[in-house]
């Protein structure tokens, strides 16, 4: 909530005050307040005010027995300042040789003067010197001297700092075994938990897998100084850690010590077997296998293992799952089977491992969808910057052809002819005519894809390559969908949506268009709402389709069930999310070969 006007008034006037003499002590107190910083006082900051006998800009300091408080006004000039000098907060303590340690500063109040605001920890005598001045401090710089001379003058050996982290946390992020040797010999707890539920356990397991060295035996070490393998404060058992950085050696020393094999984290129902698997760690993941780890579990949300692995391209992991038996036609509840993520994915090697081993190609998801109609979309174009489809089947040349997939696909029995699940045919009529801008028609927006195939999709995305391969191994060019969208209107642009999805350049549609009609499909088919390879043609602006369709033999005078022939649909235009489009060029193409407006009222054209 934003501060009043009085408060900031009032603020002003005190801080320009304190820029001449030191307000009094209640004066400040107040001031916190009203700046939102009462907490500094529950902090124990308390004591008089004094004026630090040092040159610059005129400061005060509000002393207190192991804090300061400096307000500062300083003129803008671009450049950061300091909130404040060691020397004006050792003023406090003169004598004392006190480290300043900055806790907070720089607070612009959006005055033509920045005021300063500085909170400042003074540290004793003996801190000045470096990371002495607390076990935790010494241990997380690594000095193993500091933590000797402390522990010698009877430091506490599980001293915390702020966030409840001890020196043996420091030490296990670290990797530093002969530091961790040392605190437990001291007897630090291998079980504290710091704020935010970290033990030195799970650390080691992190330390093992970060690149920083971590000591293979340390995980070993604290869990014979008696740390608990199954100690999980905030739901991620140690053994789930080590599983994801890859430790194997403690891996298979927290399930020597009694660690669960199958512990799960209290988030989703994760094992460490999943985790290995996906991350690809196949020496942790042998380790979890042998102690006899649930190949099939799954996690809360239906996957397994071998979903995982199959989902991050795991190779050698699917591997090694599918030999220890891991089911191969696994599926997530009402999800996708592991085969149709590999190839939604592009993920076509590891497609191969599954076929190989017994995956049902023929499975069909409660659309009708099968792995045959995955791959025929996932060949489409990809998105990139800009929210643009500009790669065009960039196969990665580390995976398994896409076709060479096809094929494999065709001979374990996959149908091409399969048919997705029927969708309600939808008719319209303009409740408005004339007022064209105001209605989104579904044909002009989408198209009706209920019983398509895998060869029908391949003509929608213009996958000359997939049609032909499909055409080869017995797919039916002729076959249309339950709403007669033929392979010729899909290729054309029935269904085409301007700044859509998986629509590859005009001259590879064209190429569509030719190849479906050369093997049969009726150039002048209309669909359950009357529009023809033609009426898609102009949706798609796509003028070397045009030409060809009607040297094929279109009819230019088919009209939809709107009444609008190709002619009258470029000239009136369409409305696509919410934009009235028109074809004028279209338009004039198609009144160049001959064709005429079904509309008394159609408007003139104009470029657009």
């Amino acid at each position: 909530m934003g501060e009043p006007a009085s408060h900031r008034h009032a603020r002003r006037k005190r801080l320009d005050r304190a820029a001449v003499s030191p307000p009094p002590e209640d004066e400040l107190r107040s001031e916190l307040r009203l700046t939102g910083l009462d907490f500094l006082e529950s902090a124990g900051i308390r004591g008089g005010g004094t004026r630090p006998p040092t040159r610059g800009p005129p400061q005060f300091l509000f002393c207190g027995p192991s804090h300061a408080i400096i307000v500062t006004n300083r003129r803008r000039t671009g450049r950061r300042k300091r909130p404040g000098r060691a020397a004006d907060v050792r003023a406090c303590h003169p004598g004392t040789g006190s480290r300043v340690v900055p806790i907070f500063g720089a607070l612009d109040m959006r005055m033509p003067r920045t005021v300063t605001l500085a909170l400042a920890l003074l540290l004793p005598a003996g801190a000045a010197g470096g990371s002495e001045g607390r076990l935790p401090d010494a241990a997380q710089a690594g000095d193993h001297a500091a933590v000797e001379r402390l522990l010698r003058a009877g430091a506490d050996v599980d001293e915390r700092a702020a966030d409840e982290t001890t020196a043996l946390h420091w030490a296990a992020y670290r990797g530093d075994a002969d530091l961790a040797a040392l605190l437990l010999a001291a007897g630090a707890d291998p079980n504290a938990a710091n704020r935010n539920g970290a033990t030195p356990l799970g650390m080691a397991c992190v330390s093992a897998g970060s690149g920083r060295g971590g000591h293979p035996d340390l995980v070993a070490r604290l869990l014979r100084a008696g740390a608990d393998p199954t100690l999980a404060p905030v739901g991620e058992p140690p053994l789930l850690t080590c599983a994801r950085t890859g430790d194997a050696g403690a891996v298979r020393a927290l399930l020597a010590h009694g660690a669960e094999v199958d512990a799960a984290d209290t988030w989703r129902g994760q094992t460490a077997l999943m985790w290995a698997a996906a991350e690809n760690h196949t020496v942790t993941l042998g380790e979890l296998l042998e102690a006899g780890a649930a190949v099939d579990a799954a996690s809360t949300g239906g996957f397994t293992a071998l979903l995982f692995a199959v989902r991050q391209d795991a190779r050698e992991s699917v591997r090694l799952l599918l030999s220890a038996g891991a089911d191969p036609g696994v599926g997530a509840p009402k999800g996708p089977t592991a085969l149709r993520v590999a190839i939604a994915n592009r993920h076509y090697a590891v497609a191969g491992l599954l076929l190989a081993a017994g995956a049902d190609p023929t499975v069909r998801d409660r659309r009708g969808n099968t792995a045959l109609h995955e791959l025929v979309t996932s060949r489409s174009p990809a998105r990139h910057l800009g929210n643009q489809f500009v790669a065009f089947n960039r196969e990665d040349p580390t995976q398994l052809s896409s076709l060479e997939l096809m094929d494999r696909l065709l001979a374990a029995g996959a149908d091409p002819d399969a048919r997705t699940e029927p969708v309600p045919i939808r008719h319209e009529r303009w409740t408005d005519e004339g007022i064209f801008s105001a209605g989104r028609p579904f044909m002009d927006n989408r198209v009706n894809l209920g019983g398509a195939t895998p060869y029908l999709l391949a003509a929608q995305a213009a996958d000359v390559a997939a049609m032909r391969r499909l055409a080869e191994r017995g797919a039916d060019p002729r076959l249309a969908t339950y709403a007669n969208n033929t392979a010729a209107m899909l290729a054309a642009g029935v269904g085409h949506v301007e700044g859509s999805r998986r629509f590859r350049p005009e001259s590879e549609a064209l190429a569509a268009v030719r190849l479906a009609l050369d093997a049969g499909v009726d150039v002048n088919a209309g669909n359950a709402n009357g529009q023809t390879a033609l009426h898609g043609a102009v949706y798609r602006a796509a003028d070397t389709i045009i030409r060809h369709l009607v040297d094929a033999g279109a009819r230019m005078d088919f009209a939809d069930e709107l009444d609008r022939t190709a002619l009258d649909l470029a000239e009136q235009g369409f409305n696509q999310v919410a934009s009235l489009i028109r074809r004028d060029r279209s338009a004039a193409l198609l009144r160049s070969l001959g064709a005429e407006s079904s509309r008394s009222d159609a408007p003139a054209s104009a470029d657009r």
